[in-house]
C-alpha cells in the first residue's frame, strides 16, 4: 500500500499598514506566525521617490533592521520567531521631502522569508506596497 505525505508549513503573514499625515507616512510591517517556530526571517522592500528615513526613529522589538541610503532598500532580519511569540511589528516613517505627481509608490511590495523549523521547508511572504496618497 501506498501513502500520501503532505507537508504543513508554518500559517506565516505580513501585513502592511500605513497613515499618512501631510508628507510624513507611518509604516507598519506587522508579521503573525502561530503554527510553527520560523527562524533566519528576511524582510525586504525599495522606498522610492524623494524621500527621507530616519533609522532612529524605527521601532523594531525584534531582528535588526538595516537601510542602504543609495539603493533606498529597507532589510529587516530575524533569527528566529517561536510560536509563543505570535506577532512581530517593524515601525517606521517615511517622510515625502518633494511630492512628484506622477509618483504611485512609497515602497515597492514587501518580499520576505523564513524558514518553517518544522518541515525544514522555507515560506515565501509578500506584503502590500504603500501607495502615495
Amino acid at each position: 500500500a501506498s501513502s500520501l505525505e503532505f507537508t504543513i508549513n508554518s500559517d506565516a503573514k505580513l501585513d502592511v499598514r500605513s497613515e499618512k499625515n501631510v508628507d510624513l507616512y507611518k509604516i507598519s510591517w506587522v508579521l503573525t506566525n502561530s503554527f510553527h517556530d520560523l527562524e533566519n526571517l528576511k524582510m525586504e522592500a525599495d522606498l522610492f521617490g524623494d524621500i527621507s528615513f530616519d533609522a532612529n526613529a524605527v521601532s523594531a522589538p525584534a531582528g535588526s533592521i538595516s537601510y542602504d541610503d543609495v539603493s533606498k532598500r529597507l532589510t529587516w532580519t530575524i533569527k528566529n520567531m517561536p510560536t509563543s511569540v505570535d506577532t512581530l511589528a517593524l515601525q517606521f516613517d517615511v517622510k515625502l521631502n518633494k511630492i512628484n505627481l506622477s509618483q504611485k509608490n512609497i515602497s515597492s511590495r514587501v518580499r520576505g522569508k523564513a524558514t518553517d523549523v518544522v518541515t525544514g521547508k522555507e515560506i515565501e511572504l509578500v506584503g502590500d506596497e504603500v501607495l502615495a496618497e
